[in-house]
């Protein structure tokens, strides 16, 4: 356990040396400007269906079978997130 923290820990170092050394400090920071707003568009996308989803599920006549269905397609596609990323 102790070799693959130190094996972490030199992998991280090797990169952060290998990006001060080969990328000027104005790319980067544009750089991780954009990594961020990819990610803030991506939680908004998740924030907008599932206040979508909320909002169908106040407004629906609110069987029990569509329900159930929707409930279960929704945390289907939830966990099936972190395979694509």
């Amino acid at each position: 356990m102790k070799e693959q923290v130190v094996y972490y820990t030199n992998k991280v170092k090797t990169v952060v040396m290998w990006i001060h050394r080969h990328i000027p400090q104005r790319q980067l920071v544009l750089i991780v400007a954009f990594l961020i707003g990819i990610c803030a568009s991506f939680a908004g996308l998740v924030l907008h269906h599932l206040i979508e989803a909320i909002q169908w599920l106040l407004t629906s006549k609110f069987t029990i079978v569509l329900t159930t269905c929707y409930i279960l397609s929704f945390l289907l596609w939830v966990y099936s997130l972190p395979l694509y990323l």
